[in-house]
């Protein structure tokens, strides 16, 4: 029998996966083709070592130390050699080492090719999330001065979301109601694209989650949400009834104007050609003017950016 290497093992462990979403076909992929194959691609699958596998990350760290030197240059030609280019963070690093792991305990359970997994042996350098952090005036006024985000993840103050949702219900009146919903109730913005008509009762005051809308790429992908919490009903105000049933009335004048051209999609919130929205477009995209001069506005460099969620329950709004 002639040896397997680890690289045709990985592809033919792919192809073979079967209930992966969409989104994880791609992760996985994408590992294989980018960095897998080619550190470990040539090496028969049972010489694979742990070493082997230290060696690759090794080399990525090399590589993400190369990249932060080079955008740091004081050369502008170096910089702009690597325009473009960033170093892979620790959750992708991490990412990538669960797609080895789980393919390789394949490789001992299922498929019997190897005795054992050689990736359990291997030490990752330590990382953790980065910590939220709010964008008070010390925080805007270095965002400002610098270019620099405090921190990978900013969340807005009260009064920031305030300044985001006047300057959108001024300027961008198809997108208001849904960055409302999102920004008083908590949604995430692929569970708030993903609202179906029967999701929203106002007659009861309330809307049900059920499904999310979420990308492989820049693909949408209408898919359930990831756990029984996330499935959940959620109370509305008689502000945010109001708010939804202007939006109704106004979403009606839409459908009207494209006559039998109306596609009826089913989705609750829609673009004015009746397609729902894109879960990074609704981010960005307006009919009038870009959401994202609120953000200049207040502070912020990310729209839709939604405060921390609470315990407990909040009053509907």
């Amino acid at each position: 029998m002639t040896p397997v290497t680890t690289g045709e093992y990985l592809t033919t462990w792919l192809a073979g996966r079967r209930g992966l979403s969409p989104k994880t076909v791609r992760g996985y992929g994408d590992h294989i083709r980018a960095y897998l194959i080619p550190h470990l691609g040539d090496i028969p699958l049972q010489h694979l070592r742990a070493s082997h596998i230290q060696a690759m990350f090794t080399a990525l760290h090399t590589r993400n130390e190369e990249i932060r030197a080079g955008r740091a240059s004081d050369d502008p030609i170096v910089r702009m050699k690597f325009r473009g280019v960033r170093p892979l963070k620790a959750a992708s690093l991490r990412g990538l080492y669960a797609t080895l792991r789980v393919a390789l305990n394949d490789a001992v359970r299922r498929a019997k090719l190897i005795p054992a997994n050689p990736a359990l042996g291997v030490e990752l350098e330590a990382g953790s999330r980065p910590k939220a952090r709010v964008w008070t005036p010390k925080a805007i006024e270095w965002w400002q001065a610098s270019g620099e985000r405090p921190s990978p993840v900013m969340v807005w103050r009260p009064e920031q979301a305030g300044q985001f949702l006047d300057y959108a219900q001024r300027h961008d009146p198809v997108l208001y109601p849904l960055f409302a919903l999102i920004l008083h109730r908590a949604l995430r913005r692929g569970e708030a694209c993903g609202l179906r008509d029967h999701d929203v009762d106002l007659g009861e005051a309330d809307l049900t989650v059920v499904q999310q809308i979420t990308t492989v790429g820049y693909t949408p992908v209408v898919r359930k949400v990831k756990s029984d919490a996330g499935d959940r009903i959620i109370p509305l105000g008689p502000t945010t009834v109001a708010l939804l049933a202007e939006y109704l009335n106004m979403r009606q004048g839409w459908q009207e104007a494209s006559g039998d051209a109306w596609p009826n999609t089913g989705f609750f919130f829609i673009r004015p050609d009746g397609q729902p929205w894109h879960p990074r477009s609704s981010a960005t995209a307006s009919t009038t003017s870009s959401p994202r001069a609120a953000c200049r506005q207040c502070g912020c460099t990310t729209c839709a950016t939604v405060p921390p969620r609470t315990s407990g329950t909040a009053a509907p709004t």
